[in-house]
């Protein structure tokens, strides 16, 4: 324990130095120049000098935290979103078939795939890895950062961070975050070593191109594990050009594209022509439902509104779930708290700008991953995942421009905020991971004991055991469609077809497809409640032969809840038979849709969402992928509760063929009294 004795002590010697409090040459050896910190004479500066004293002991105490935090949280099953087994299913092709991971980044699916061919699809394994990952990344953030900036703000984030149960949450998680962390932060220690701390050396390719070359290797790697990892080697271009280091700006730059083009070059010679990584997520990305590309995209003034949006989800919201400050059970966007965060940013990036080039380069760093992330992700998909990665730079950040500020004269005053605010954000993570441990403690200690489906709610234990049926009982030559079939494969090693969307025809493409001949009629029928009135199904039954597509539209509320539908079937029916066909129909009393361009018109105008299916494709779809089961499960849309809303995709899927083909499906096994999970197969 160190006592108040020593603190008076430190501050009594501060005050007898005359020390500035920022940038300083120092030297760390007879020939090289480096740029650290040295704490000022002031409240903060003594907090700096006593935390930099025991700097070491605080990174053993922070490590620590880390890896018995992270072992309490282990979890050895694979996460109910999917995302998690789908780069394990990448490694798999990869290396069982020789697919490039494409569409999230290659670069972890490929170090999975190395452990892979050595000890097989062993997912503690994996998971393992990405603790390894988390305590490399600790490792590199501190040693970026130490001796560098104010101890007080470095002991801040190693403390707060080493508490963070979301953060510690991807220690067992099969995603990306763990490896692009320890990226990251091995990029900024480089940048750091290799160019803060030699600023005022002069840069020469004979000297340095081994060192520029090594910072375009890890710049890449980041891309490679990350599309948004590109903002590495952009700030660092931008960083130099700001401070006017034009050769290391271009040298930075020539080094990344020294390893960026080889690197391209061979993954299309023996990829077969794999385009440009971030093509494969770009088209996507612009539009406006990532789910129902039929929108279109966004445009300019769509897309500030989704930066904004994104920005108070995960800064108002998730930021604060991080820090403990704010419960991760249903949490809310405080609109306020973006605008602060905001204005607290800027002013770390002015203030560090002079004071501290490595604090700088941190800010610039963050705003730079933060404002892609923003404009790039759809505002519907509020996955914390997508921002955790630069939650410790963020943190940082946001503490360093409180600590420059309240170095001003008007700040100094009430220095000892920065300390309070600390403790209360280290209590509140603290606080925090305490619960998220009690929570996890029995589900632990039974996956420990070999009961994975510890803590799965029933849908989730259903659609696995389907899964596992399925694979032993379907011949291996048909394939079996599913809503989550990486999670599926992680189970029973077997590959599944996905579903995930319903696809959709274009607007115009369909619009085209109704200009028929005069030997034709388009007739149009009201198909709400279809299932609930026969009189409905009796129509559709006389003009099922005839069916083109099926017009899905709701009117959605605030809340996304459809407060008002249409199901409209559209048939293209010979004319002379539609002229015998109408009047018995009329007699049936179903009702007729005249004008289907003008009810689509209406439907545009009106702002609803809408989809155009076409069954026969649909069909040919699940024909060409040689599928000819399904598994139909009652996976819930609040996962938490059981409130009898399930992830329909599939169902819809299916139901829309069955309008058309009603004998297309044949129930073959049923899993589960509540929450069951069907095998149906498909009869051709």
């Amino acid at each position: 324990m160190v006592h108040i004795k020593s603190f008076i002590d430190m501050q009594q010697k501060n005050k007898n130095n005359s020390i500035k409090r920022d940038i300083t040459p120092a030297t760390n050896s007879k020939e090289k120049k480096t740029v650290g910190f040295t704490p000022k004479q002031d409240l903060l500066g003594s907090f700096d000098s006593f935390l930099q004293k025991y700097l070491k002991i605080i990174f053993w105490i922070g490590l620590s935290f880390t890896i018995l935090f992270s072992f309490l949280l282990f979890d050895f099953r694979v996460s109910d979103g999917g995302d998690d087994s789908t780069y394990i299913v990448r490694a798999y092709d990869l290396l069982k078939n020789g697919l490039y991971p494409t569409f999230q980044g290659p670069l972890y699916p490929m170090v999975l795939s190395l452990f892979m061919a050595i000890f097989g699809v062993k997912v503690t394994l994996f998971k393992t890895l990405s603790l390894i990952f988390i305590i490399a990344q600790f490792i590199l953030f501190y040693k970026a950062f130490a001796k560098r900036i104010p101890a007080t703000l470095l002991v801040a984030v190693l403390l707060i961070t080493s508490v963070c149960a979301s953060l510690l949450y991807f220690s067992s998680q099969t995603y990306s975050e763990a490896f692009f962390m320890m990226l990251q932060s091995l990029f900024i220690f480089l940048v750091f070593k290799f160019i803060i701390d030699r600023w005022d050396e002069e840069f020469t390719i004979k000297g340095d191109w081994g060192k520029f070359l090594l910072l375009g290797l890890v710049a890449m790697a980041s891309y490679l594990a990350r599309n948004v990892g590109l903002v590495s080697i952009l700030t660092l271009v931008a960083f130099l050009v700001m401070s006017k280091k034009w050769k290391g700006a271009l040298f930075s730059l020539c080094g990344f594209i020294a390893v960026f083009i080889p690197i391209e070059l061979l993954k299309r010679l023996i990829f077969n022509g794999q385009a440009v990584q971030f093509s494969a997520q770009g088209k996507t990305l612009l539009l406006k439902d990532f789910y129902s590309p039929v929108k279109g995209n966004e445009d300019a003034m769509g897309m500030i509104h989704r930066f904004f949006d994104n920005a108070h989800i995960y800064l108002s919201k998730h930021f604060f779930v991080f820090t403990g400050l704010k419960s991760a059970e249903l949490p809310t966007a405080t609109h306020a708290f973006t605008y602060i965060i905001f204005a607290l940013a800027i002013v770390a990036l002015i203030l560090t700008f002079k004071r501290n080039k490595f604090l700088f380069f941190a800010v610039l760093y963050t705003g730079g991953i933060a404002a892609i992330t923003f404009f790039a992700v759809q505002a519907s998909w509020d996955q914390p995942r997508l921002v955790i990665v630069f939650y410790p730079l963020l943190l940082l950040s946001l503490l360093s421009g409180l600590y420059y500020l309240l170095t001003t004269n008007f700040g100094k005053k009430i220095q000892i905020l920065l300390p309070i605010i600390i403790v209360i954000l280290f209590f509140a993570s603290f606080k925090s991971m305490l619960t998220a441990t009690s929570l996890r403690s029995k589900g632990l200690q039974a996956n420990l004991s070999g009961n994975l489906y510890y803590g799965m709610t029933p849908d989730w234990v259903n659609y696995i055991e389907m899964s596992k049926y399925a694979a032993k009982t379907v011949p291996a030559a048909e394939m079996i469609a599913c809503r989550k079939p990486d999670i599926s494969f992680v189970y029973t090693g077997t590959k599944f077809y996905g579903i995930y969307t319903i696809p959709s025809i274009e607007l115009d493409t369909f619009l085209l497809s109704l200009k028929v001949p005069a030997s034709q009629k388009v007739i149009g029928l009201n198909l709400m409640k279809i299932n609930e009135n026969p009189k409905i199904q009796l129509a559709h039954n006389k003009l099922v032969k005839y069916t083109h597509a099926f017009i899905n539209a709701n009117l959605l509320d605030e809340n996304k809840t459809a407060k008002e539908s249409k199901v409209i079937g559209v048939y293209i029916v010979p004319t002379e038979v539609a002229d015998t066909l109408i009047p018995v129909i009329q007699t049936i009393g179903a009702e007729f849709v005249d004008d289907i361009p003008a009810v689509l018109q209406k439907i545009q105008k009106e702002n609803w969402s809408y989809a155009i299916q076409n069954p026969e494709s649909m069909l040919q779809t699940l024909k060409d992928n040689h599928v000819h089961y399904a598994i139909l499960a009652s996976l819930r849309k609040v996962p938490q509760y059981n409130t009898g809303e399930v992830i329909s995709t599939l169902h819809r899927f299916i139901y829309f063929i069955q309008l058309k083909y009603p004998n297309i499906v044949q129930q073959i096994h049923t899993i589960g009294d509540t929450e069951p999970a069907s095998l149906l197969k498909f009869n051709y």
